[in-house]
């Protein structure tokens, strides 16, 4: 099978999986009290618009390249993962204050219909009211509850889904810990950020749960070696942040790319590699920089700073940057003993993540 046709077959059977844990979710809900079925079809629908599964494919994949095959158990683990990422989404929109995910409402948006359909007297409520917020939160640890309870009830040998789950806690942790750095860092200055500052949150907001606990995942529930943890999550260390460099490049909208991000980065003076070297090398433009995301700022102003960007090299060398992150997540996948297969398919996809167009 080819690595592209993989990916669809595995995508369309996390698929299946979500869409057979959310029924029961449904099923849950009827029986307990029909009052709450709204909050769940809400919850159940956002689940399932869940995009590419990366992350559950990544889970799929470990397992593969250690055990030499897969079986739905372990697509129960990778449906765990994506209902996961759906929690963290819902709170993080919520931060953020964003209106839509994946082309579609945010989850604490979602939550003005409900209110709206259970009583006139609600109509009128805000997306950011502490009833939508409060909802979008419950909704939110729930998700969390039910990833964990799934991962648990994987029928697995017991030891292996114990490292799992404490691999999840951790990485729970980390992406706590860097959500809070990036809200910190949103308030800063530029001259009061470093490169090592965003590294951090490149490392511990993106690479922890977007590939390292997947691939962690996958290689404890198929009982591989400290050797093949380690190696593996070196790979998804070097991508992972290599995978946000590139999500930064598709968002400062300077690129001829595919991208359906609202590239609204610049304007919204997103912490990014690109602005801070921008604003290092262009002093005359530090005013303007240190006003984005702050204050209202024209878009002539805007377009001076992309120019900038342009003529300091700034994408290149972002590019050339996540290359070489590849490039070294590669040599140490190569450095440990996986099937061929596996291994094969775990190096299109860190290809495909890092030359993405979107």
């Amino acid at each position: 099978m080819k690595p592209e046709e993989k990916l669809e077959v595995y995508r369309k059977r996390i698929l299946e999986e979500l869409h057979r844990i959310t029924e029961e979710q449904s099923a849950f809900a009827k029986s307990e009290s029909e009052s709450g079925l709204e909050f769940m079809d809400l919850t159940n629908d956002y689940v399932l618009n869940n995009g590419k599964m990366l992350r559950g494919i990544l889970i799929v994949a470990a397992y593969e390249a250690i055990e030499g095959k897969v079986n739905q158990e372990i697509f129960k683990a990778a449906a765990s993962v994506e209902i996961c990422q759906s929690y963290l989404l819902a709170h993080d929109d919520i931060a953020d204050k964003a209106a839509v995910r994946r082309g579609e409402p945010s989850y604490h948006h979602r939550t003005v219909g409900l209110f709206k359909k259970r009583s006139t007297g609600l109509s009128d409520l805000s997306p950011d009211s502490n009833l939508n917020i409060g909802l979008a939160m419950v909704g939110g640890d729930y998700l969390d509850a039910l990833a964990q309870e799934i991962l648990c009830d994987t029928r697995l040998p017991s030891k292996r889904i114990l490292k799992a789950i404490k691999a999840y806690s951790t990485t729970l942790k980390l992406t706590g810990y860097g959500q809070a750095l990036d809200i910190l860092l949103g308030t800063a200055s530029m001259n009061d950020i470093s490169e090592k500052d965003i590294a951090a949150i490149h490392k511990l907001k993106t690479a922890s749960y977007t590939l390292i606990y997947p691939l962690q995942c996958g290689c404890y529930l198929a009982g591989g070696t400290d050797e093949q943890i380690y190696g593996l999550t070196e790979f998804g260390e070097k991508v992972g942040i290599g995978f946000q460099i590139v999500d930064d490049i598709l968002g400062s909208g300077l690129t001829d790319d595919k991208s359906d991000k609202t590239k609204n980065d610049i304007s919204e003076g997103k912490k990014t590699l690109l602005l801070l070297e921008t604003w290092r090398e262009n002093q005359d433009l530090r005013t303007i920089i240190d006003r984005l995301g702050k204050e209202e700022v024209s878009d002539e102003d805007i377009e001076l700073v992309k120019n900038a960007m342009k003529e300091i090299g700034v994408i290149e060398r972002s590019w050339s940057k996540a290359e070489g992150l590849l490039d070294e997540g590669l040599r140490a996948l190569d450095s440990i003993t996986l099937h061929p297969g596996g291994k094969d398919f775990l190096r299109y996809v860190g290809h495909r993540l890092i030359r993405r167009k979107k």
